[in-house]
């Protein structure tokens, strides 16, 4: 709760009123509000006991498979970077490639990625 009350400060810093309340809302979804995270709500005129929970949010995550017996099995994770910079990327755009990659670890949790060497490769490819 203290580093999502920490973010709820910086947004209001940064005057993002919409995204300081998302977590706000978030916390209350989740019970782990605490006496700062209702002090914060009064600071934007909340009434932080009648902010309406945040919805769940829908993160699929793809399980390694029980029987490693095809393709799919052993290189589910390239599988679905694969499908996910395929469908979101621009062709040609080093930076949206990127973005693809990092997004899927974002949603998915479980993607390493490193940059460096590994970002030059795949500019390299795709230019």
């Amino acid at each position: 709760a203290a580093c999502l009350n920490c973010a709820v400060m910086a947004l209001m810093r940064a005057g993002d009123r919409e995204g300081a309340v998302e977590i706000l809302r978030q916390l209350a979804r989740t019970r782990l509000g605490t006496g700062v995270s209702q002090s914060l709500a009064r600071r934007m005129g909340l009434e932080y006991d009648l902010l309406e929970p945040a919805n769940i949010v829908d993160i699929t995550l793809r399980r390694r498979p029980q029987q490693q017996s095809r393709f799919e099995d052993f290189h589910y994770k390239e599988a679905s970077v694969l499908e996910t910079v395929v469908a979101n990327a621009t062709p040609g755009d080093p930076s949206t490639v990127h973005a693809a990659v990092e997004n899927v670890g974002l949603k998915e949790v479980w993607l390493k990625v490193a940059g460096g060497e590994k970002a030059c490769v795949l500019d390299n490819i795709i230019t």
